[in-house]
């Protein structure tokens, strides 16, 4: 139906679209171990404030 190019065309866009959806998924990822480690990081410093204090 749409030839040759035209396969290869759609092949092409349905890559591009999946990479998208791929970083996406990356940054999210990231967005999340980036939050952890920010928790983690307060708790490890109100434990040596409390620590220090009492």
């Amino acid at each position: 139906m749409f030839g040759r190019s035209g396969v290869t065309y759609l092949a092409r866009e349905r890559e591009i679209m999946a990479g998208r959806t791929r970083s996406r998924k990356t940054y999210r990822h990231f967005l999340v171990s980036l939050m952890t480690a920010g928790v983690l990081l307060v708790l490890l410093a109100g434990a040596i404030a409390i620590r220090l204090v009492g």
